[in-house]
């Protein structure tokens, strides 16, 4: 398994992807190594920056979207599998990177490929219908899906379906392809123009999805 995470991790190499320095074996557990962010996570640095402005949190969702097309640009693709706000990491420079690769999987032919977890990953709010369900392994239109809980989280300051109290509600909600609703997230005005882009992220179909390019243009 450590082939395989690092194989992926070392091929990303972007602006907007943490860089992979190495790996370390401690008690016989090997570990990925990365530079260290003081700014922790894009859900720690929201909070910690409560006064960020909105154009701002444009600014690190556009550098996310853009380390994720990245990813599914290259050849052959890379899906994330496991994109939330945790897994965002803000730099000292303050720039978006995306991190935790390790359920990344290369796509070979659009069905099969490389892979590191055989279920679905991500946090429950952020996995596709087709994930839960075991219809498919992460995608590129999977984690479309999961950027859109990004935006929303970041935007409004309430993660996708919050109102729901168990792991279990959240899955019910996406399997029977529920959307989140602007009453639900006040931070995020129902007249803003990112609810009708962020329904197409949800899509339960995953060809109607957007691509990650489409994403950048929209919050740009």
């Amino acid at each position: 398994r450590i082939i395989r995470e690092t194989s992926i991790w070392m091929r990303s190499k972007h602006p907007n992807t943490l860089p992979f320095l190495g790996y370390q074996v401690i008690d016989s557990e090997p570990q990925l190594v990365s530079r260290w962010m003081n700014n922790g996570s894009l859900d720690t640095y929201l909070k910690t920056h409560s006064k960020i402005s909105d154009v701002d949190k444009l600014i690190l969702l556009q550098q996310a979207a853009e380390g994720l097309a990245y990813l599914h640009a290259s050849v052959p693709p890379i899906a994330h599998g496991d994109l939330m706000p945790e897994n965002i990491l803000i730099t000292d420079e303050l720039t978006a990177a995306l991190c935790d690769m390790g359920v990344s999987r290369v796509i070979l032919d659009g069905h099969t490929g490389l892979t590191t977890s055989g279920s679905a990953a991500g946090s429950a709010g952020f996995q596709a219908k087709e994930l839960i369900m075991g219809e498919s392994l992460s995608t590129v239109k999977s984690d479309i899906y999961a950027i859109g809980g990004v935006i929303l989280e970041t935007m409004s300051g309430m993660k996708p379906f919050h109102k729901a109290r168990t792991h279990g509600m959240v899955i019910l909600c996406i399997v029977t392809d529920q959307m989140c609703q602007p009453e639900d997230h006040p931070g995020l005005p129902s007249d803003d123009p990112l609810w009708p882009f962020l329904r197409k992220c949800w899509s339960p179909k995953p060809e109607e999805r957007p691509t990650a390019v489409e994403v950048i243009g929209k919050v740009r």
